[in-house]
């Protein structure tokens, strides 16, 4: 699950994990910058007000979280 402590309160996603071929839930990576690699398994990236997150073996995000007004964002301020 990942879960955004920021600003009023705590937004909280669905339970997702982080690589899709394992069968229990799964911890994200953090990225600081969008995937340059091939592979983003299990990585989440901020870009644009936009937390995206990939769960297969390409670079495309599977989901993306909105988060108007949020500018900066770390690990530290989500649980992964």
């Amino acid at each position: 699950m990942i879960v955004v402590k920021r600003r009023s309160g705590r937004q909280s996603g669905e339970a997702l994990p982080a690589r899709t071929e394992l069968a229990a839930n799964n911890v994200f990576t953090f990225l600081t910058d969008a995937p340059a690699a091939v592979n983003a398994n299990g990585a989440v990236w901020f870009k644009d007000s936009v937390l995206y997150g990939s769960t297969d073996k390409d670079v495309a995000a599977e989901f993306e979280i909105q988060l108007p007004g949020v500018t900066t964002l770390s690990a530290e301020d989500i649980v992964l």
